[in-house]
């Protein structure tokens, strides 16, 4: 198992065009209704961030249809956008003009579904580089982040920004992998059935992380179980070379491992290769002895130790040296608003 995902690894050169008008048509059995020649560098669905070079994707929301920013998009410099095939047949005329000469446009029966299309296509260009999904109720960020600042040290990563995890965030991560990428790491995150096959068909993970199994998103996933059996889809494309990390007290382990067409690898205080213990330092996190090291790890609580253990087993089996390990967590800052620790005087 080892040896297969680490043989994916390899360095190039990055990629700066993503797409032509033609070949978004042809992944998302799209037409091109208007036509140019400009290329792709950058997918947005927000028509406040467009830049030069991007293509934009308009969503329609609970509160607005992306497809009435357009107009802002292109001023934007939008080199392209998707328009649904029901919009362009009410819109043709204007929409055509808005673009004039300077935007192609492809029209898609669902604008969500080609986004989706597109980062699977722009996936598959990369079947080298190393794949990492984290999935679980709780901990998936923190954990996720972990895993990028320790690959960081050692290597050339995407890693998922913020919470970007759902069906819509995991093809905006995915856009920003390059061929210089040895490792990608996705958070995936669901709220209803089926979305983890989504996201699991765009990532197609070497390597799994689920955290836990909680209670969140349960009223649309009915129980428990049900949410242990929508996680464990991070795992649906395994075809016995990736692995799977789940932790040491983790109740559906059984269920993780039935029928798995790969590895299970537990984690925890128990299971955690050259983990030899731990000493509590309260708001000042923990000091964790692991390969022979002391690790000065700066987040407090159980549940962080075992985002730690998690990180700490999936560096030990990639083999990322402990001295750059140790470093990448010791200086680990926690994002913005979460678990932060405020000190001074009160006034």
């Amino acid at each position: 198992m080892k040896l297969a995902v680490m043989e994916k690894m390899k360095k190039g050169t990055q990629n700066q065009t993503l797409f032509s008008a033609d070949e978004i048509a042809v992944v998302t059995s799209g037409s091109v209704v208007i036509f140019t020649d400009k290329d792709v560098t950058s997918v947005q669905i927000d028509s406040r961030t467009i830049a030069a070079g991007s293509l934009f994707v308009p969503l329609k929301g609970e509160r607005t249809d992306g497809h009435a920013h357009i107009e802002e998009a292109l001023e934007k410099g939008a080199v392209g956008f998707l328009c649904s095939q029901k919009e362009w047949s009410e819109r043709k005329a204007s929409l055509a003009k808005l673009a004039g000469s300077k935007a192609f446009c492809v029209t898609v029966s669902d604008t969500l579904e080609a986004l989706q299309a597109l980062a699977r296509h722009h996936m598959a260009r990369f079947p080298r580089c190393v794949r990492i999904g984290v999935t679980g109720s709780s901990g998936k960020t923190t954990t996720k982040e972990l895993v990028g600042a320790i690959l960081r040290t050692a290597s050339n990563v995407a890693v998922s920004e913020g919470n970007l995890n759902s069906e819509i965030g995991v093809p905006l991560v995915a856009f920003r992998v390059a061929d210089s990428h040895e490792y990608a790491v996705f958070e995936m995150g669901i709220n209803h059935p089926g979305e983890m096959d989504i996201l699991a068909g765009i990532v197609k993970p070497d390597v799994a992380i689920i955290t836990n199994i909680g209670t969140a998103h349960i009223g649309l996933l009915g129980s428990r179980e049900g949410i242990a059996q929508e996680k464990k889809k991070i795992a649906s494309l395994f075809n016995g070379k990736q692995v799977l990390f789940i932790h040491e007290d983790c109740e559906y382990a059984a269920l993780f491992s039935e029928n798995m067409r790969g590895e299970v690898i537990k984690y925890g205080k128990r299971s955690t290769k050259g983990f030899s213990g731990s000493g509590n330092l309260g708001l000042d996190g923990f000091a964790i002895d692991w390969e022979g090291l002391r690790i000065r790890f700066p987040l407090f609580g159980e549940h962080n130790l075992d985002n730690a253990l998690a990180a700490l087993s999936l560096a030990g089996f990639l083999g990322i040296d402990p001295a750059l390990v140790k470093k990448s967590l010791e200086e680990f800052k926690q994002l913005s608003g979460s678990s932060e620790i405020i000190t001074g005087e009160i006034s």
